[in-house]
């Protein structure tokens, strides 16, 4: 009894598995809209999920042919969206910065000053690199 069990466990993964693809591929975070289109022109219609939308109805779609594909959008969006969350990590540096300003002579203007110019001048160093890294 016991092997008859595993068996048909070991048979419903080998079932299960070839939708594994499908799964990481829809399930990803940083879809966004224009890569549901993208999905669309690769398919040929529409599949963006609803509320109701179930793994056995994308199943049902027949998409196996155009995973690759779908993979590589989807491997793009996650791409798109590490930048995303890399710029609001640096978004967020500066808005918790201080600017002090004094006014600079007689111009009428305002310069940087003390030690932010110096906390300024790191971060923006930082950012600059992890930029180009991007």
């Amino acid at each position: 009894q016991l092997g008859a069990l595993a068996q048909s466990m070991k048979d419903g993964i080998a079932q299960f598995k070839p939708n594994v693809q499908l799964i990481n591929i829809l399930c990803n975070g940083g879809l966004r809209e224009r890569h549901w289109d993208q999905f669309a022109d690769v398919v040929g219609f529409s599949i963006k999920p609803h509320d109701r939308t179930s793994l056995a109805d994308m199943i049902e779609k027949k998409l196996q042919p155009f995973l690759n594909k779908m993979e590589e959008i989807s491997d793009g969006a996650s791409k798109e969206w590490s930048l995303e969350k890399n710029l609001e990590r640096q978004l967020a540096e500066w808005t918790e910065q201080v600017f002090l300003m004094q006014p600079y002579r007689d111009t009428g203007t305002s310069i940087l000053a003390g030690s932010c110019v110096d906390e300024i001048q790191t971060i923006l160093d930082d950012q600059i690199v992890k930029t180009q890294t991007m």
